[in-house]
């Protein structure tokens, strides 16, 4: 079971729970970004519950008990806390958790895909491989027009599902059956509200997918990613020396239709997916790389998300300056 509101924010906040498992929502930057699909040797075990004592019962034990749930639990925890709604949406396939932002209604649905999660953990797939950082949730909470967030197949608590297997967040992770089933919960989101047309938002692996489904989604009007990986094989052999061979690749496939706009953002200070590596995929693409001095991976971009929303629905390519956050980001050593 999740705990009641209260709980969910005291275990978020709680001093005693390690940085790993804290949520700052009003300063992106201080959030220890939990990429883990690098080699399994370099991934750390994950963090665990701290001890509590006897004195501080029950409340202590609600935190704790918080603290202890699944990364599935806790990041429905905190989309329950951005008051955004869970269904769960059969695709081709596979199930997937579909999280809703009720918005203003607009003509294109906006549509938001997360990265990779966690793949691995200590040298072997994950059982969970659901995101430890909500980071792409406090997005789609700040877009102001009707949006959903549709969940990757195996993710969201759903690994255990007869059609699930590591290999779908592992190898396959970007495999043309995760991209079918996930084009089939979109038309089925398009159908119920009766969109014209969609614009992609993805983050990480997820900019990776919402590339390879602009493609089967004749009606794309836009694609927006961040810090994405738009070569996954250049990527896979240089950076996470992983192996996605049954994965697509973005590049290996034609340029977007013309009609499409594109807008590929990368931090200058990432060093999960560089941005030398992803500009002449962009190009390839029909889109320019736009990097962004003083963003990574994960800082700045919850505080330049109004500013991208805004140039991506006018269909203006903004110079990198005006994603620039009003506040001076602080990393964590």
């Amino acid at each position: 079971m999740i705990p009641d509101q209260t709980a969910r924010d005291a275990a978020l906040t709680s001093p005693g729970i390690k940085p790993a498992m804290r949520e700052t929502r009003n300063d992106v930057s201080l959030v220890p970004y939990q990429y883990t699909s690098m080699r399994p040797s370099q991934v750390m075990h994950p963090d665990r519950a701290p001890r509590t004592s006897r004195a501080l019962l029950p409340a202590a034990f609600l935190v704790t008990l918080a603290a202890c749930a699944s990364p599935s639990a806790r990041f429905d925890a905190q989309a329950a806390a951005l008051g955004l709604h869970r269904t769960i949406v059969a695709g081709a396939g596979f199930r997937h958790v579909v999280y809703r932002n009720d918005g203003a209604p607009a003509p294109i649905l906006h549509v938001y895909i997360d990265g990779d999660g966690s793949p691995w953990i200590a040298g072997q797939p994950a059982i969970d491989p659901t995101p430890r950082n909500a980071l792409v949730l406090r997005l789609m909470a700040q877009d102001p027009v009707r949006s959903v967030y549709v969940g990757r197949p195996c993710y969201d608590g759903a690994g255990a599902d007869a059609a699930c297997s590591s290999r779908f967040w592992t190898t396959d992770r970007y495999a043309a059956a995760v991209v079918a089933s996930m084009a089939s919960v979109v038309r089925q989101q398009m159908a119920d509200g009766r969109y014209r047309s969609v614009g992609w938002f993805g983050h990480s692996g997820g900019g990776t997918l919402a590339v390879l489904l602009a493609h089967v989604i004749p009606q794309t009007a836009w694609v927006v990613t961040v810090a994405a990986v738009l070569d996954t094989r250049s990527w896979a052999a240089s950076v996470a020396h992983d192996d996605l061979g049954g994965s697509l690749n973005p590049v290996d496939g034609p340029p977007l239709p013309s009609g499409v706009r594109q807008r590929h953002l990368a931090g200058a200070g990432d060093q999960v997916v560089p941005p030398v590596l992803m500009a002449e995929p962009a190009r390839r693409l029909g889109g320019p790389l736009i990097v962004v001095p003083g963003f990574d991976h994960v800082c700045c971009w919850e505080h330049a998300w109004p500013a991208i929303l805004q140039a991506a629905q006018a269909g203006d390519v903004t110079e990198a300056a005006t994603y620039q956050p009003n506040v001076t980001p602080t990393m964590p050593p």
